[in-house]
């Protein structure tokens, strides 16, 4: 895995891009170059891939397990601690939210509020089919 934190040498053409392998990094961002996400990794990308990738399953399991806790809260800020708490469990199991970054097979690393964003909206999901469901019978 090359994980790029410090810009090297700036390109002449563009002073705020980077290249790295010839690919344009934004110098600011943590990209994983031409590397496959890890097991405990949320895709935060549509498609087959991303629903099928392991740290997606996990996630599903963990969204679905915190789902009715979430439902029953009645004030705002408990479940945006809720939400927070699913993101650090991720981060904790070694896992990170990651945006495919314009090439394929590269990856970056989405920020706290984005990772918040996709916890948010999985868990109103999952209480939306719920629902759905439970009007089916």
């Amino acid at each position: 895995m090359i994980l790029i934190t410090s810009p090297p040498t700036p390109c002449h053409s563009a002073p705020d891009i980077v290249t790295s392998t010839s690919i344009k990094v934004d110098p600011v961002k943590e990209i994983w170059i031409d590397n496959e996400p890890g097991h405990y990794d949320v895709l935060c990308n549509r498609g087959r891939r991303a629903f099928q990738s392991i740290g997606n399953r996990r996630f599903r399991l963990i969204i679905e397990n915190h789902a009715s806790r979430y439902d029953n809260m009645k004030v705002r800020a408990e479940r945006s601690m809720m939400v927070i708490s699913i993101v650090k469990v991720i981060e904790n199991a070694g896992g990170n939210f990651l945006k495919q970054t314009g090439k394929k097979g590269t990856w970056g690393k989405a920020s706290r509020v984005q990772a918040k964003e996709k916890v948010g909206h999985a868990l109103r999901a999952a209480l939306s089919a719920r629902k759905t469901n439970s009007s089916r019978t």
